[in-house]
């Protein structure tokens, strides 16, 4: 199968999140995803520092936010989604990171809203399908990176 871009989910089971889609890739990657454009999800990561990345700017781990839809500085291209990568892997990568989604706003959306949450570490992608029935509603999760499997990671340059 064809990975279908902004969905959030390694159709084409490559190891990747949507690749060919404009998306920056690097691991680990935190993919949020929905379907309802007047609605307004945020997705917050905190790296293994417990540093949350935003957007446009790295935390000292090189964790960024690279997507935040919908947001003016952002170009959507009708698909509301949310990107959160770190683009450069260092051994301060390693350990556990937290993962918010939370519903802002449900524009002309009949709740719940689902939302789709696709993680890549270095064991592999995971998907989840997250319902989010009132403005508020939010969803936690923590997910483990450990260091690319058969090699020593390097220490970021500071």
């Amino acid at each position: 199968m064809a990975e279908v871009c902004f969905n959030a989910i390694d159709d084409d089971d490559n190891g990747l999140l949507e690749e060919g889609c404009g998306v920056p890739q690097g691991t680990p990657q935190f993919v949020l995803a929905w379907d309802e454009p007047s609605a307004d999800v945020d997705l917050w990561v905190s790296d293994a520092r417990g540093e949350v990345a935003r957007f446009g700017s790295a935390t000292t781990t090189g964790l960024t936010k690279t997507n935040e839809c919908p947001h003016e500085a952002d170009t959507c291209w009708g698909q509301p989604r949310e990107n959160v990568v770190l683009q450069e892997w260092s051994e301060e990568a390693v350990g556990r990171y937290a993962v918010r989604v939370r519903l802002e706003s449900l524009g002309t959306a009949t709740p719940p809203l689902v939302v789709r949450l696709g993680v890549k570490t270095h064991h592999g992608v995971e998907s989840f399908s997250l319902l989010l029935d009132s403005v508020g509603s939010e969803e936690r999760l923590s997910f483990d990176v450990p260091p690319p499997r058969g090699s020593e990671p390097t220490k970021k340059k500071k």
